[in-house]
């Protein structure tokens, strides 16, 4: 009576593992080396193969192997023949026919099942899996690349043709009109020479037009080679730049250390460039411009940005202004293209450099936000991630 209930539940534990198996969305097989062929199988083998269970294990030769690529038979025989000698074994990837008459890629992960009392490997079990689909999408997306990276070289290329093709007739007129004011100046009316002077400051204004936006497309194709760069070298390169431009509005810069950074140090010199010309752009007409710039470590807990990892430490570098500011209901539109809070004829400008800022900082996988009010000054944080 004892034998008996023990023979049940050891049936009832058998059909439960058999369950099991045969609910794993892989294809679960034992192989027998003596045999050489395979002596158990879940049903998923009939659904990748459409091969019988019994059918295969029972046969007197290896049906499984048969339907194996006859490029990938090779390598599946070494396969086996490591796993016999008792080695590790990586996964191995070969196809095989499915019941469709197509082939199917397969990943397998065996390991070693039973071995006889001399130690020697006798069976194994193997776990493998149809990655077809993932194989599909691996090949799909190597596609998309290749095709995305003949776009962005059309797109260089379109760029770069209707740089030079815009700015050709923009230098012309530009040309013609000096000419023509130089040579009859004193035909014409003050009002005419006001035309005129008009006609050259909107020519600069479309030529400054066309460089923001062949360098906000680069930005997009652009390659990233990042490289450890001293912030503190980058900075005192674009403060020589703007040296006259500084003088003349009597401006001052206090710079904290700033800290070495993986980066591309032609992009943030941009980056710095760009906030610094705005804040001498924006300076009150009463009071001599102070820009200061500071950095400091931060979690990103602390940046009011939804993207931002709650965890991950970040640079924060501040630049702060004291000039006429913007309203703080749109601070985030301030990074938006062509986004303009000033008088056009009173400050010049594209509306682009902050949103290239803003490229830049998402190419970096950082951020970069604006606080402001007006009349107080604005304030511009930089975060990258460490």
């Amino acid at each position: 009576m004892k034998k008996k209930k023990q023979i049940k539940k050891l049936k009832k534990s058998k059909d439960f593992l058999e369950h099991i198996l045969h609910a794993i969305p892989s294809l679960i097989y034992v192989y027998d080396f003596d045999k050489q062929r395979i002596i158990y199988n879940n049903k998923n083998i009939a659904d990748i193969t459409g091969l019988d269970q019994d059918l295969l294990n029972h046969a007197e030769i290896d049906l499984y192997k048969n339907l194996i690529h006859d490029e990938d038979r090779p390598l599946f025989d070494a396969h086996l023949e490591e796993l016999k000698s008792g080695n590790d074994v990586a996964p191995v990837h070969y196809r095989i026919k499915n019941k469709n008459g197509d082939y199917s890629n397969l990943a397998s992960k065996d390991l070693i099942y039973k071995r006889d009392k001399n130690g020697k490997p006798t069976q194994y079990v193997s776990v493998t899996t149809d990655v077809s689909d993932t194989k599909t999408a691996q090949k799909q997306l190597l596609s998309k690349n290749i095709e995305l990276e003949e776009k962005n070289d059309e797109l260089k290329y379109f760029a770069s043709v209707a740089s030079h093709d815009l700015k050709e007739p923009l230098r012309k007129i530009n040309m013609f009109s000096k000419m023509i004011l130089d040579r009859d100046a004193e035909q014409f009316s003050e009002k005419s020479k006001s035309n005129f002077n008009r006609i050259t400051v909107s020519i600069e204004r479309m030529e400054q037009l066309i460089n923001d936006l062949l360098s906000y497309s680069e930005l997009n194709t652009a390659a990233i080679y990042l490289e450890a760069t001293d912030l503190n070298t980058v900075v005192d390169k674009v403060l020589a730049d703007l040296k006259e431009a500084i003088e003349e509005a009597n401006a001052t810069f206090e710079i904290s250390d700033l800290p070495v950074l993986e980066i591309i140090p032609s992009q943030f010199s941009q980056v710095f460039t760009n906030l610094f010309h705005n804040a001498l752009k924006y300076a009150k007409k009463d009071e001599a411009p102070l820009i200061q710039v500071t950095a400091k470590m931060t979690k990103g807990e602390n940046i009011a940005i939804p993207d931002a990892e709650p965890q991950q430490d970040y640079f924060q570098i501040d630049i702060k202004d004291n000039g006429i500011g913007f309203p703080s209901e749109v601070e985030d539109k301030v990074f938006d293209p062509f986004k303009r809070f000033h008088d056009r004829e009173q400050y010049s400008g594209t509306g682009i450099g902050l949103a290239i800022c803003k490229r830049i900082l998402v190419r970096h996988n950082g951020f970069i936000t604006a606080h402001s009010e007006v009349n107080q000054g604005a304030t511009f944080s930089i975060f990258l991630p460490c």
